[in-house]
């Protein structure tokens, strides 16, 4: 049984909490193969008077900019991907052990999804990147060059949609 604490500054309300454990639910379940409750998140809540970066508390600490994201970058990639025939099982374990880990050693990944249609042999990729940057870095880098070379051998037809989100729950008004 996964258990994750979270450790925050305070002001998040319920829903906020929810969507939190929610998230790490789903990804400790899908990871673990455990099912979402047997995994337990607690949150401790703390003051900004109470939490020190080196040597300065955060209340009078000015975090770089790199540490806040006024909005909601991800670049999100949707591919609808038909395998060849007899090449289902082998399209799935070079998805297993090449591309996934691939994808998780590199910057600005966030996570995917894989959905299997209704359609025989047919599925649909999901995609998520902090921007469209880092998915470009890794398609040009030697392991994304390589991982498009391999992929013709096992993928028979592909319809992508790429694009931006722009919007979340719980963003900031524009």
């Amino acid at each position: 049984m996964p258990i994750v604490n979270v450790q925050m500054f305070g002001g998040r309300d319920d829903t906020q909490k929810g969507f939190i454990a929610r998230g790490i639910a789903d990804v400790l379940a899908e990871t673990t193969r455990t099912t979402k409750e047997g995994v337990h998140v607690t949150f401790d809540e703390r003051s900004t008077a109470n939490w020190a970066v080196g040597p300065r508390l955060w209340s009078t600490y000015t975090p770089p900019v790199a540490m806040i994201a006024a909005e909601p970058a991800a670049h999100v990639d949707v591919v609808t991907i038909r395998a060849r025939a007899q090449r289902r099982e082998d399209y799935l374990s070079w998805l297993r052990h090449e591309v996934y880990p691939s994808y998780a050693a590199f910057d600005g990944f966030l996570g995917s999804s894989l959905i299997e249609t209704a359609e025989p042999d047919e599925f649909v990729l999901i995609t998520k990147w902090w921007d469209t940057a880092a998915r470009d870095a890794y398609l040009a880098s030697e392991t994304g060059q390589r991982l498009e070379r391999a992929r013709g051998e096992f993928i028979e037809s592909e319809d992508a949609i790429t694009g931006t989100i722009v919007d979340v729950w719980g963003a900031a008004e524009r």
